[in-house]
């Protein structure tokens, strides 16, 4: 499921200012003639992304336990769902969803945590398969192999030196040991701009520790920033960059993101940040990152299990996992067309060759008879005989009549029983279960159902 989110000129938020416009693209199984659009008043966003920003400072000052911070995010999405969809149900909210979920953006609403949606199981972050993309006018695809893996240490402010030196170090013992890929260093004196391009076109995997800009990698000796440049540049050698610095993942109108900048120049895969981090999760999100990765050279994989870290670790961790996000190529669908046609041609003759066999030894219909019906005798007085079982409340229904709150009981139940246009009982008792097991206050299992139902809080 690829979900766009493109800007369009505000009609009615001024000169220079946008609107959004959500969409998403339906499987080959579900197309339509009518694509359902979802228009976003740019204002609102921007109101929403200034709330959202106070809210990551605040949280980074005095971060509260993950329950209470679960609970705050979650309020924070029932806002952003109320200004993108209003009535609407996009189909991630039904319980049969189960595909990949890319969330690709235009350079306006990059810097938005899209990954506080929800789909019918959890947050976007939660799922198993989500990541982002880019739109572009243009992108560098000609392959080159290349074989090097290159660590770019640039800590720019003199708070960061200490941990960029731990962290270089730590990267580099850990490629070291646990691969034979040539390993180039640059700090200090040898990263200058010209130095830098020659061991980037050269390298296939790049860690880049230290500060950015939003504008790009900083050049301190030489007081210059680099990131248009790079984005046309001709970097197709790149497998995978990793960039462990904040804002890496950051775009706007005006400011070309470094992580979009490596995605046009060829990058195949880019890692990063949205919003800043503490320098100890930064570290902590490189080392397992790669320690992962050089085992499994599984890029998806190894960028999951490093997010799931972060999510079993403190507050803190959880908000390095909600900024920490991954632009990659849309999984390649497997084709099992083939393989299907050719297991039923199988099945098929299998089955005709048997029924071609054992007829030959079928008893005549004079015979057949009197045992058939025999045995539909024998069978029909042991129906008799089994005692009628009682209607056994459903796990669904068990978990309703444990509710407290009359009104949200008296609601659940007419949920669950009365016909809906789009959801059958099994659907339906999904949802509940979904809600109702989990480990939340009572008001807040309220407050999802009526927001996951279509009623207003």
């Amino acid at each position: 499921m690829k979900i766009r989110i493109i800007a369009k000129p505000s009609k009615s938020f001024g000169e220079g200012k946008f609107d959004g416009e959500l969409f998403w693209e339906e499987s080959k199984k579900s197309l339509h003639p009518v694509e359902v659009i979802c228009p976003i008043d740019g204002r609102n966003l921007i109101e929403f992304k200034k709330d959202w920003e106070n809210f990551l400072t605040r949280v980074l000052s005095s971060p509260p336990d993950k329950h209470e911070f679960h609970e705050k995010v979650l309020k924070k999405t029932f806002v952003l769902e109320q200004m993108i969809f209003g009535t609407k149900t996009p189909p991630w909210k039904h319980p049969d969803f189960q595909e990949e979920i890319i969330v690709q953006t235009d350079p306006e609403f990059t810097a938005f945590p899209w990954e506080i949606l929800r789909t019918h199981k959890g947050f976007f972050w939660e799922w198993n398969r989500i990541v982002r993309g880019i739109r572009s006018d243009f992108l560098y695809t000609e392959t080159k192999d290349k074989n090097g893996f290159l660590i770019v240490s640039n800590p720019v402010q003199k708070e960061l030196t200490d941990s960029v030196r731990i962290e270089v170090s730590s990267i580099a013992k850990i490629v070291e040991n646990e691969s034979n890929i040539p390993l180039k260093v640059l700090k200090g004196e040898q990263l200058k701009l010209v130095r830098f391009w020659e061991e980037l076109s050269e390298a296939s995997l790049v860690h880049y520790a230290g500060h950015t800009e939003k504008e790009g990698i900083p050049f301190e000796k030489e007081n210059l920033v680099i990131g248009k440049e790079i984005a046309n540049a001709k970097l197709s050698n790149l497998k995978l960059v990793f960039l462990n610095s904040c804002h890496s993942a950051y775009e706007s109108r005006h400011t070309g993101g470094l992580a979009a900048s490596f995605l046009k120049a060829g990058a195949g895969y880019v890692i990063g940040f949205l919003s800043p981090v503490e320098t100890k999760i930064a570290e902590a999100a490189g080392e397992r990152f790669w320690k992962e990765y050089l085992k499994s050279k599984d890029i998806y994989k190894s960028y999951q299990k490093t997010k799931q870290y972060l999510l079993d670790s403190d507050t803190k961790s959880l908000l390095g996992a909600l900024s920490f996000v991954c632009f990659a190529p849309e999984k390649p669908k497997k084709n099992y067309t083939w393989l299907t046609t050719s297991f039923f041609v199988i099945l098929i003759g299998g089955f005709l060759y048997s029924f071609s066999f054992f007829r030959q030894d079928d008893p005549s219909p004079t015979t057949a008879i009197p045992e058939i019906g025999q045995k539909k005798i024998s069978r029909e007085t042991k129906r008799e005989e089994k005692p009628v079982a009682k209607p056994k409340l459903s796990e669904t229904e068990i978990l309703i009549s444990k509710i407290q709150d009359v009104q949200f009981k008296k609601e659940a139940s007419s949920f669950l029983k009365k016909d809906h246009p789009l959801l059958d009982k099994e659907a339906k008792e999904t949802i509940l279960n979904g809600i109702l097991r989990e480990d939340k206050t009572e008001s807040l299992k309220y407050y999802e159902f009526k927001s996951k139902i279509g009623h207003s809080p």
